[in-house]
């Protein structure tokens, strides 16, 4: 009988490390029906907040902050932390909800610029030897991007430790050090929905290009400012001193292989330079005005501080359940159609679901793993409550 050598030990220990992944993976926490159903039906925001902590214990979340509304009031406005003071001032990541407001942005800057969501934005990008990228032949549009649906790589971002080089939006495109994804291209197929924050940062470029302005600037001229979302930016390497009087809600991250396995990330956030497609912080309560104006839109009413047909043209679905930057559902059911919006950054778990009929929507910000599953329960529980 041969026998097989015993590895050496780092092996050895990659072996168990991915043994524990794998297991530790099939124990994620999933949301229960029961609780999403005690979430809507909670008499009070007492009631409320007690099985809000009860639901954060359970899923190993250590802060979060939740923001209801119903015709225009707060039904619902209540903060968590465990280990840390969260308030109105604290500043959560929001992953990918950023999404939709760089779509506005972008959209509004290509407005101004008399430039057709449906144009080859390839000729203002002239920073990319389109020639040289995979798919680079054929039209680039911002509906393609903004969709999801022009076939580009690289779905998501994993984020830049405190301290860690970080590559401009150009370099990450390239793929070029110190860039920690791959370059992208364009090869996929055409039209069908395949998500990917990397359509997200050649939109960014192509926002960056024409109006000559940093991402972050231009994002507060056109959305920010106008929405009164003073408590909303955009910022690769934030330093927590230099926001005051906000704070940030650090991220809680534990062996999660998705969050990074084996490292753990407490008391600390990881640096996403990819801003359109994840680098938003904000707080649930000032999102909501963001939110507030699309559903106006949605309603036939115009939205305060947001230009209509930008706001119309973002809820017009691409595919069946996606827009520009926004998810939809059963939107041919006027009484019934939503959107929203799900983020996932490292540590940062949050949701977001707006019922235009109803006149109504949740916004959950999460610090650790397992928001995802409190994210589900209680905006899935106030929105059939």
């Amino acid at each position: 009988m041969t026998r097989l050598p015993i590895p050496p030990t780092w092996p050895r220990l990659l072996i168990g490390l991915l043994c524990v992944g794998v297991f530790t993976m099939s124990c994620a926490p999933s949301p229960d029906g029961k609780y999403m159903d005690a979430f809507g039906k909670a008499p009070s925001q007492s009631a409320f907040d007690a099985l809000l902590s009860e639901r954060a214990e359970a899923f190993g979340v250590s802060a979060a902050a939740v923001y209801y509304e119903v015709t225009g009031e707060a039904i619902i406005e209540t903060f968590l932390g465990t280990d840390q003071d969260i308030d109105e001032n604290s500043v959560f990541q929001a992953a990918s909800l950023s999404k939709a407001v760089a779509a506005a942005g972008i959209l509004m800057l290509a407005q101004a610029r008399d430039i057709s969501p449906d144009a080859d934005i390839r000729p203002y990008v002239t920073a990319l030897d389109w020639e040289d990228i995979p798919g680079g032949d054929a039209p680039v549009t911002l509906r393609a991007l903004l969709s999801h649906t022009r076939g580009v790589n690289v779905s998501g971002f994993p984020g830049y430790a405190q301290g860690e080089p970080m590559p401009t939006n150009l370099e990450l495109i390239k793929g070029e050090s110190p860039a920690n994804t791959d370059a992208l291209r364009l090869d996929g197929e055409t039209g069908v929905f395949t998500y990917s924050g990397g359509g997200y940062q050649l939109a960014q470029l192509f926002a960056e290009t024409v109006s000559g302005e940093p991402f972050p600037k231009l994002i507060e001229r056109l959305v920010f400012t106008p929405l009164g979302m003073t408590k909303s930016f955009f910022d690769e390497a934030l330093v927590e001193s230099q926001i005051a009087p906000l704070t940030v809600a650090t991220a809680d991250a534990g062996l999660l292989p998705i969050e990074g396995f084996p490292l753990t990330l407490r008391g600390s956030w990881n640096n996403y330079p990819e801003a359109a497609a994840a680098g938003l912080w904000t707080t649930p309560k000032d999102y909501a005005k963001f939110i507030r104006a699309l559903m106006q839109a949605v309603n036939g009413k115009t939205p305060a501080g947001l230009p209509k047909a930008v706001a119309e043209l973002m809820l017009t679905p691409v595919t069946p359940n996606y827009a520009l930057g926004l998810a939809m559902q059963d939107w041919d059911d006027i009484d019934n159609r939503s959107f929203g919006h799900a983020g996932a950054n490292r540590g940062y778990k949050c949701r977001f679901l707006a019922l235009p009929a109803q006149q109504k929507f949740a916004v959950i910000m999460t610090n650790a793993p397992g928001g995802a599953a409190l994210a589900k329960e209680v905006v899935f529980g106030l929105m059939s409550g």
